[in-house]
């Protein structure tokens, strides 16, 4: 079990399945460093993010972030 799994006891498919879904949406980014994945927030994703939920308009590009593309396909 991995460090953040044994901190959160939860099981490694399920951190997978999460990190996997983080990605997609564009509020991580992840990248392999040897046996590890080393995992960041986007923080302008963050920002978008929370703008939205306060609902602030945010102009003509929001549709066009990844974490708004991801949501529209669910």
């Amino acid at each position: 079990m991995s460090d953040l799994g044994r901190g959160l006891n939860i099981g490694q498919p399920t951190i997978s399945h999460h990190i996997k879904e983080l990605r997609r949406t564009g509020l991580i980014h992840v990248e392999k460093r040897g046996k590890y994945t080393e995992c960041w927030v986007d923080g302008e994703a963050v920002r978008l993010l929370a703008d939205l939920l306060i609902g602030r308009v945010l102009g003509p590009n929001l549709c066009e972030t990844p974490l708004l593309k991801a949501t529209a396909q669910r």
